[in-house]
This record gives C-alpha cells, sequence and structure tokens, in this order.
C-alpha cells in the first residue's frame, strides 16, 4: 500500500472551539460508499498508522502522540480516525488517500478485491 493524496481542511461544524485537536482521516481509494458504511467499525487502524505519521510529518505537525478514535470525526462513531497528541497549534483534518500496489500501478482497494 502507498500514500496516494494527502489533503488538509478546516475543521467541520462538530468541533468549532479553538482548542481541538488535529484529526487524520485515513481512506482507501476505490472504496464504495456502502463498503465505507459496512468497513467503519473494522478498520485497520494498526497498518494505517504509519500512513499517519508520514503525512503528519510531511505536513510539518509535531506531535507526541497519535490515538485511534472510532468517533474522531463525530460523536456516532461514523468518522473514525487518528488524533493527534501534543501538537499545540489549532486543529485541522488531515485526509489521507491509501491505495494497494499492484506491480508499478496504483490499484484501487476495491479493484484489488475484484480480482482475488
Amino acid at each position: 500500500m502507498r500514500i496516494v493524496d494527502v489533503t488538509t481542511s478546516e475543521h467541520g461544524y462538530r468541533r468549532l472551539d479553538a482548542g481541538s485537536k488535529t484529526r487524520i482521516f485515513v481512506c482507501p481509494t476505490g472504496e464504495s460508499i456502502m463498503e465505507n458504511l459496512a468497513n467503519r467499525r473494522e478498520r485497520p487502524s494498526k497498518l494505517w498508522r504509519p500512513y499517519a505519521i508520514k503525512a503528519a510529518e510531511a505536513l510539518g505537525v509535531a506531535f507526541e502522540s497519535l490515538g485511534w478514535s472510532q468517533k474522531a470525526g463525530c460523536n456516532c462513531g461514523c468518522s473514525p480516525g487518528f488524533i493527534v497528541k501534543g501538537d499545540h497549534r489549532p486543529g485541522f483534518d488531515i485526509h489521507v488517500d491509501i491505495a494497494e500496489l499492484a506491480g508499478d500501478n496504483v490499484v484501487s482497494l476495491a479493484e484489488s478485491r475484484m480480482a482475488r
């Protein structure tokens, strides 16, 4: 697997306070909305942690640790992700898109599953 894209955005409506922490959301490319809904509670956080760390470091985010939270983005648990601990700047969201590799080509996870 590899990082395909990293984007940032301001926190949404859910965390308007200035003291909120940065969140990192890792998303597999090519995943349908139905797959995303089905997989939200079974994300491989240990497998995805190195990608979250790479993205944070590339953006110059200083941190002590990354904590996985099922409710990182929303109180209902629909947006799991990593919460950055130790960065003292106002928080923002980091979105990391990842994909599996097939030879030298990036393949979406959905395409990879169909090929198996």
